[in-house]
């Protein structure tokens, strides 16, 4: 295994997924991702977890895009965009807002950035409390399309969790509040990712 990267030094940024509420800090997607990439012999280390529940695309912007310099990230993962839809973002702003963030990021990092569709709340227990009335899939999906899109046009790998995300049914892929996944939900997300991240950090 030639790596691209001897000593990883991962940022992940994003909301209430990435910081995994309602589980240990340990048993998030990105220590998850980090604990399998260490296994498969690639040095990672996360350098921050600035992440927050309720943040949006904009949060990202203001919070945490300056640790990119101040971390000396040289890898990341960017899952944002479920409270945009919320908190009735407009389409354009969220366009607008994650063609910023993916433009910085690649800056710093270049390739080594893998941008992740937002999952569907909808088949959580608490899920329908945040629809204002919305199609929640439809919505969700709308907006990964937008990523999707964004990503084509930067060069940037995306991978797909929404229709995984679909699958997850049932209470024990839910943390305690029944709306924010569950430590078995994160490792399925990072048994589909890790493929795709090996290959953004080795050649």
């Amino acid at each position: 295994m030639n790596k691209k990267l001897t000593n990883v030094r991962y940022l992940p940024l994003g909301d209430s997924y990435t910081i995994g509420e309602g589980v240990a800090i340990n048993a998030n997607f990105p220590s998850l991702l980090t604990q399998d990439l260490q296994t498969k012999g690639i040095d990672t280390a996360i350098v921050a977890q600035p992440a927050l529940t309720g943040y949006t695309t904009q949060d990202v912007l203001d919070y945490q895009i300056s640790l990119l310099a101040s971390s000396q990230a040289n890898f990341c993962t960017l899952l944002i965009g479920v409270n945009d839809w919320v908190q009735e973002v407009s389409t354009a702003i969220y366009r607008e807002n994650l063609g910023r963030i993916l433009t910085v990021i690649k800056q710093k990092v270049g390739s080594q950035l893998v941008l992740l569709s937002i999952p569907d709340f909808s088949v959580s227990n608490e899920g329908a409390k945040y629809s204002k009335g919305r199609n929640i899939s439809q919505g969700i999906q709308a907006f990964n399309e937008i990523a999707k899109e964004l990503a084509q046009k930067e060069d940037v790998i995306m991978v797909d969790i929404f229709s995984l995300s679909q699958r997850q049914k049932g209470d024990a892929y839910f943390a305690a509040d029944q709306l924010h996944p569950s430590t078995k939900a994160y490792k399925e997300w990072v048994d589909l990712m890790l493929p795709t991240v090996i290959s953004t950090l080795v050649d």
